[in-house]
């Protein structure tokens, strides 16, 4: 189960796949009846589920993955459970992209040796540069 303090409440942070329709499509409307029917049609999330492993977001699926007898104790369980009773959107954040792909570098750098306050300061002034982008 995900990590939490004692005496806290058990939080799962979420976030993962989403598929959106570009502006710049020359077919929004086909193309929105793809993303319906790819993320809410239950023959189609189950489907997507055993291939690609990863949560779907229709609640239906989700429920007979729990219900799987093969499922029990295994970390798919797990994963349901938390999505179902612990599940809580991430913060949006501007530049959470860069900020963590700087950061999981930072961290790396820092086991395996490097100065850790070195690391920091180099990963703000990474993160200030490029996350100046978004503050024009």
């Amino acid at each position: 189960p995900h990590p939490y303090f004692d005496g806290g409440e058990a939080v799962t942070p979420t976030g993962s796949w989403y598929m959106g329709v570009s502006n710049y499509s020359e077919n929004k409307e086909i193309a929105s009846k793809f993303v319906e029917w790819l993320t809410t049609d239950d023959e189609t999330c189950q489907k997507t589920y055993s291939i690609m492993q990863n949560l779907p977001c229709n609640i239906s699926v989700l429920d007979s993955i729990e219900q799987d007898s093969a499922n029990e104790g295994t970390v798919a369980a797990l994963n349901v459970y938390e999505a179902m009773n612990t599940a809580m959107a991430r913060p949006q954040m501007v530049g959470y992209e860069e900020w963590q792909s700087v950061m999981q570098e930072t961290y790396s750098d820092i086991k395996n040796g490097s100065d850790p306050q070195a690391a920091l300061d180099a990963a703000v002034e990474e993160i200030d540069s490029l996350i100046a982008k978004y503050q024009q």
